[in-house]
């Protein structure tokens, strides 16, 4: 009687191996191709106006101002934005987690203009790359870090991120660099340094874009959640006054740099006052609930299947990682949230939370090669694995070149991305 085939767990599949010391080498390959990438998108066209948006003329001014006049330039700032109407449906001066970085670079090398902003942008996107692969070697294993680095290298958003003076790519890098603490602090070690250090990155990233406080927010209340869960009161008790603390701090430091709390508050009095009006706003971000859903169809749908698969496999898995819960937790939470203000639907928006989705994609073919793997033999699941990484490499350029740089597209809302996708039905 033919015994039957005891299924492989997914452990034995991925086993140290020569085939894993090669994951190694496909890292570096990832990384390095998306840094060569990055470089030469900066590159392409950067003198043609039709690449650049006005947000990204206002951050290179307050940077500018900063760098010539000190902290003393942010109040400067604040002051001329609070005078002139026409500035208050453009980025504020108050975000100086980006601004401050910035305008030391400007001040070190002597220049102002729009060119070392794309610098910083670049390098930042290069050091996102890096750290997913870190990231995912301290937790996870080596073909999750090369899956990962390599849906990221490859990303749309994160190459249009790389040509533009934003701060959404310091966003991406904050908001991983927090995953990365919370992932410490489930690993129990030096928990109290790792929870001191999360509350007062978070702090720091909410002063880079006011995104930053609510993925504090939102990790927090995972971590809580996981904390209590296991019963350890402690840490979840000063985790929440630290985050609390190191919020509050960060609120103070804005308003003294600013020149007080009614001129910060003026600021944001603006802001909300102005969005009736920006036309911007009312034309391109003024989409249905579901905008974000588009925005990642019409940018990387494969990855977002993935992704899609990583979350399912999360929820399914009665013995889940803590830190593959709180991501897919945190990632849900955050597109809920930000999908309730009217005039915000930009997947530029959800960059605080890229790293999170890239794993979990990275988690989701993971999973189908191991499945195929377990139904059938190991050439069919690593031609499956191999396939799906070709195509989805060549899909993401073909369409990240036909969106940013034979369109032009100035920034990632859904009406200029339908206009452009390849991925967009046309009548």
């Amino acid at each position: 009687m033919r015994r039957s085939k005891k299924p492989l767990s997914e452990r034995q599949i991925v086993k140290p191996s020569k085939i894993k010391v090669a994951a190694y080498g496909f890292i570096v390959l990832a990384i390095a191709v998306g840094g060569w990438i990055r470089w030469r998108v900066m590159d392409f066209d950067r003198d043609d106006k039709r690449n650049h948006s006005p947000d990204e003329a206002m951050y290179t001014a307050y940077a500018s101002v900063a760098a010539h006049e000190g902290i003393k330039g942010t109040a400067i700032s604040v002051g001329v934005y609070n005078k002139n109407e026409k500035l208050w449906i453009l980025p504020p001066p108050t975000r100086i987690g980006y601004l401050y970085p910035l305008a030391g670079v400007m001040k070190l090398t002597g220049r102002s203009d729009v060119d070392i902003g794309l610098c910083v942008s670049v390098a930042v996107s290069v050091l996102s790359l890096i750290f997913i692969a870190v990231l995912c070697l301290r937790f996870f294993d080596p073909w999750t870090a090369f899956f990962a680095s390599l849906f990221m290298a490859v990303s749309p958003m994160e190459l249009a991120f790389a040509r533009k003076v934003w701060q959404d790519g310091f966003m991406t890098l904050f908001g991983g660099t927090l995953f990365y603490f919370s992932f410490e602090i489930l690993n129990r070690r030096k928990k109290y340094l790792w929870i001191a250090a999360f509350a007062l990155f978070g702090a720091y990233a909410g002063l880079a874009k006011e995104s930053g406080f609510v993925l504090l927010g939102l990790l927090s209340a995972g971590l809580m959640f996981l904390l209590l869960r296991d019963r350890r009161f402690k840490e979840a008790t000063f985790l929440a006054v630290l985050v609390l603390a190191a919020s509050l701090m960060a609120v103070l430091v804005l308003a003294k740099l600013s020149g007080g709390i009614e001129p910060l508050s003026q600021v944001y009095r603006h802001l909300q006052s102005a969005l009736s009006s920006n036309r911007y706003a009312l034309e391109f971000q003024d989409d249905p609930w579901y905008a974000f859903l588009e925005a990642f169809a019409l940018l990387s749908p494969l990855v977002f299947i993935l992704f899609v698969v990583g979350v399912v496999s999360v929820f399914l898995d009665p013995n889940r990682s803590s830190a593959l819960f709180l991501s897919a937790f945190v990632f849900i939470s955050f597109l809920i949230a930000v999908s309730i203000p009217a005039y915000f639907k930009n997947i530029r928006y959800l960059s605080p939370v890229f790293i999170p989705f890239y794993l979990l994609a990275a988690t989701g073919l993971k999973r189908l090669i191991f499945l195929i793997r377990e139904k059938t033999n190991r050439l069919t699941s690593v031609s499956f694995g191999a396939l799906a990484l070709i195509a989805l490499v060549a899909i993401e350029g073909m369409n990240f070149q036909r969106i940013f740089i034979e369109n032009h597209a100035k920034d990632l809302s859904n009406p200029l991305l339908r206009s452009a996708s390849i991925f967009a039905f046309r009548k």
